[in-house]
């Protein structure tokens, strides 16, 4: 136990680090361990006979759910503190088999199934064991293996409702279900982006379980994995460009990561018995906009409210007048703060969607730092909804308010070439900021 409190204090040491939770049997039996990223400093986090497995680290990093069979089977879930102690049964009252947490963004939810004799549904949870809620509620099929949207707006989840296993996406309430994959074969096991762009998943399509990828809204399907051996369980890293996933290629389960293209694969993992159900930190945080202002055009529908979650309610913009040819004749800003002290990448998410095809859409965001507006992202204002994303660079703190944490964005619609429609309307679903410390 000594050298395990050592190794603890070193993989937590100094700036918050990208730690990768998973079970492994290595030591005898399920276990719970947590490793740097590129597979590094294994410290094993339970030392309990019965089978722990599926951990999820929390957003703070702090804790750690999970599920467990040492109260009997089938199993409960649990939750404890990043060095092992503090352990709570979540679910004890309950003889049913809980299991596949996942964290909400603010940390104030764990969903998760549970599975019954004759049903299985996702359920949500606080994480003192209190305030048990049936998110998706069906009595025509099993639902499993749900995952939070980064914004805590959207579950998505798989389900034998429709006769196989298929990929469901809905609100974080239950409502909106709806089928993503609509696929013959299996799909199942996804997880959201960290920017809620993309989700990852399993299927069998194309003969075994490969790792595919899609958008959040279930079109371009596309295979990342091509090899004869299992491929399953996949997990992204924080900042989205890998993919974590298990695979018996080397001839038992280990961890393996690869590029979000599906390039680069590597090992990480190379030890006696099955390693799985992997799962990083979620350390980047998404901040909404508390602030809205119209600049320039005029407001025909929506406010603040439209730009705060992925829901289909709008905000409409009308061109106005404008003084010089360089202004936009519909604008707006929109202010937000995030809460992670320094970060070390910054980006914008815009949804936006115009009503003629010769729409541009200008993305600024302020520079606290030289007191100017910065131009970050311009391009053709899609005529259905799109998302553009709006990175700001090597040097992130200069966009960020010391000592408030403020953010600023400006966002605005001009035409280019001639206008053929005079009252076109510009859209926008939802605006907000990722950061990572």
């Amino acid at each position: 136990m000594i050298s395990f409190f050592v190794s603890a204090t070193a993989i937590l040491a100094g700036p918050p680090p990208s730690l990768i939770a998973f079970a492994s049997t290595r030591d005898g039996n399920h276990e719970i361990y947590v490793m740097q990223e590129d597979g590094t400093n294994p410290v094993r986090l339970t030392f309990r006979s019965p089978e722990d497995i599926s951990p999820v680290l929390s957003p703070d990093g702090r804790k750690v759910a999970f599920h467990s069979h040492r109260d009997g089977f089938p199993g409960d879930l649990h939750v404890m503190n990043l060095d092992g102690t503090g352990e709570l049964d979540l679910t004890n009252a309950s003889s049913d088999h809980e299991t596949r947490p996942s964290w909400s963004p603010d940390g104030k939810h764990i969903a998760f199934h549970r599975e019954t004799p004759t049903d299985s549904d996702i359920w949500r949870i606080d994480p003192d064991g209190t305030n048990e809620v049936n998110l998706s509620n069906t009595p025509n099929g099993h639902d499993y293996g749900p995952s939070y949207s980064p914004d805590g707006s959207k579950i998505c989840f798989f389900s034998t409702r429709d006769g196989n296993y298929e990929i469901y996406l809905m609100n974080a309430d239950g409502s909106g279900q709806v089928n993503l994959t609509n696929h013959a074969a299996t799909d199942a096991e996804c997880v959201f982006s960290p920017d809620g762009d993309k989700i990852a998943f399993n299927s069998t399509r194309d003969g075994n379980y490969e790792i595919y990828i899609m958008n959040s809204n279930g079109s371009n399907q596309t295979r990342l994995t091509n090899h004869s051996a299992l491929d399953w369980y996949p997990t992204f890293s924080p900042d989205g460009s890998k993919i974590i996933f298990v695979s018996n290629r080397s001839g038992d389960y280990e961890l393996y990561s690869m590029n979000v293209d599906g390039s680069n694969v590597q090992q990480l993992t190379n030890t006696q018995g099955t390693n799985e159900t992997p799962s990083y930190q979620s350390q980047g945080k998404l901040t909404y906009a508390n602030v809205f202002s119209l600049l320039r055009g005029r407001l025909v529908q929506g406010g603040l409210a439209s730009l705060l979650f992925q829901d289909d309610s709008r905000l409409v913009l009308n061109p106005g007048v404008v003084l010089s040819p360089q202004e936009a004749p519909a604008s707006f800003i929109v202010e937000g703060q995030q809460t992670l002290g320094s970060v070390s990448s910054l980006f914008l998410k815009v949804e936006v969607s115009a009503s003629i095809s010769n729409l541009l859409v200008r993305v600024e965001m302020f520079d606290f730092t030289h007191q100017v507006w910065v131009l970050v992202q311009e391009a053709l204002c899609p005529t259905t909804d799109a998302i553009l994303r709006a990175d700001v660079g090597a040097t992130p703190s200069d966009f960020v308010e010391a000592g408030t944490g403020r953010l600023r964005a400006r966002i605005g619609f001009k035409t280019v070439g001639p206008t053929v429609v005079a009252n076109w309307q510009a859209r926008t679903d939802f605006v907000g900021w990722y950061a990572r410390p």
